[in-house]
């Protein structure tokens, strides 16, 4: 019988599978905040390295870093947590409060994805500065993260995020992005939004998050740069609430000038639209093939909804 740990399976030469993990076909290197040390090699779990910022000085191409439960880490600055190696899976152990945790110490946010095929997975990212700029910036292709949670300080607190997972402005640097499965919760106001796709990024795929809190500006918790073109857009199945009642806030904006692709099966609660659904909470262009279908919204909280149509974007 192969040795297990906690929920993972060890295959033969170290190299973990489950049922949603991929196959490694780099080196494996483990990482624990409560039993590593920056003088271990990293290669076994009774030795790991004590940090995720140590790690990468060892990682190479295809690598895996795989994270302890109850794994937490402070990150100063985006180059403490720079994925900068092409296929690399940061993978975390432990559920709800005991998976790996990162708090932001500063406003520069966490992560820079510079390489392409970088693949996260539950993963906590937690805003330790008021204004921190984003958790993830995207400036490379096929970047997916799965299964993540990107929270606020605390409810109440003044440390947030301006925007949480971001792409770069030069057209096809994201290519292939999808963030699925993830959790994003915010108790402040959001200065531009939650998921921002910048610049003409392609086969876009948003599918099955939970989006809540408190947007006061901005296009809206989902958006896309409204100057270019959008292809294999794909944007399904996600809950989005917003709290936020003194501005009116769309939900999923799209208004790009070309390309085509899907908005389906979206839930929005936005209160500031109000019961009648006076403010659009689907907004496309009319010069785009993006088809929306069955797409939900509530004016109110405790409502479960009603099928609305997109609005086009004059």
């Amino acid at each position: 019988m192969s040795p297990t740990y906690s929920d993972m399976v060890y295959h033969m030469g170290g190299v973990p599978a489950n049922s949603q993990m991929p196959l490694i076909v780099g080196n494996v290197y483990f990482v624990s905040s409560l039993l590593g040390s920056s003088a271990y090699d990293g290669k076994t779990k009774e030795f790991p390295f004590n940090t995720v910022t140590r790690a990468m000085d060892f990682t190479t191409v295809n690598d895996c870093l795989l994270l302890m439960p109850g794994h937490v880490e402070t990150i100063t600055t985006s180059a403490d947590f720079a994925m900068d190696q092409a296929g690399m899976t940061i993978w975390g152990l432990g559920n709800y409060d005991y998976r790996p945790t990162f708090t932001a110490g500063a406003t520069a946010g966490f992560a820079n994805i510079t390489a392409a095929n970088v693949h996260i997975h539950n993963l906590k990212f937690v805003a330790g500065a008021s204004g921190t700029a984003h958790a993830i910036k995207v400036e490379a292709k096929g970047f997916k993260a799965t299964n993540c949670l990107f929270q606020d300080g605390a409810p109440a607190s003044s440390m947030f995020y301006d925007e949480v997972i971001i792409t770069g402005a030069t057209a096809g640097e994201a290519d292939g992005l999808r963030i699925e499965f993830c959790q994003f919760e915010h108790h402040e106001g959001i200065s531009t939004g939650c998921i921002m796709i910048a610049g003409a990024q392609n086969d876009v795929r948003i599918y099955g998050n939970r989006i809540s809190g408190s947007f006061t500006s901005g296009a809206g918790p989902i958006f896309g740069d409204s100057t270019v073109a959008i292809y294999g857009l794909d944007v399904g199945w996600n809950m989005i609430a917003n709290a936020e009642t003194s501005v009116q806030m769309v939900g999923i904006t799209f208004d790009t000038v070309a390309g085509f692709g899907y908005i389906y099966h979206n839930y929005i609660q936005a209160e500031s639209s109000g019961a009648g659904g006076a403010t659009p909470v689907v907004v496309v262009n009319a010069t785009c093939t993006v088809g929306c279908f069955q797409n939900f919204h509530s004016g109110e909280s405790g409502e479960s909804g009603l099928l609305t149509p997109a609005v086009y974007a004059t």
